[in-house]
């Protein structure tokens, strides 16, 4: 009666252990979770930050372009040549950053998938090493049981 009792007591620590290390893992889902959202929220800014300063620059390219036709109606030719290689060396300045936005958002995004792997990785770890230890608390139930039958 005594070691039923003591064995229940194990049993009842056990599972106290075996919730504890549960709330933990849960925890330590979360924190991974929200360092994870926030790299998506930095990755997004910097994509929207990039996609303002493009919007700037196709605006401030219209305009110049404006000025441009009005100085080639007005006999400005000359001026012509000067803008249009202006022109160039900003388009592919802003083809340059966009490409570079692009290989780090996707860079950010690959950190983020390798975050998640190893996230689920070691949940799987974890939620395997939980089920072998209830699976070893049955036996040792049965085995208790039998013996005590």
């Amino acid at each position: 009666d005594t070691m039923a009792a003591n064995f229940r007591k194990s049993l009842a620590e056990m599972g106290d252990t075996l919730n504890n290390v549960e709330t933990n893992l849960q925890n330590q889902i979360a924190i991974h979770n929200d360092a994870i959202a926030a790299l998506r929220k930095e990755a997004l800014k910097s994509l929207n930050d990039l996609e303002t300063g493009i919007a700037t620059e196709n605006a401030e390219r219209k305009k110049m372009y404006d000025q441009l036709n009005e100085k080639v109606a007005e006999g400005f030719a000359r001026i012509s040549a000067a803008i249009e290689k202006e022109t160039i060396a900003r388009e592919r300045a802003v083809s340059a950053a966009t490409t570079e936005a692009l290989t780090n958002t996707k860079l950010v995004e690959k950190c983020v998938n390798e975050q998640l792997e190893n996230v689920a990785s070691e949940i799987r770890a974890i939620q395997e090493e939980i089920d072998r230890e209830k699976a070893e608390r049955k036996e040792a139930e049965d085995k208790i049981v039998n013996t005590l039958s």
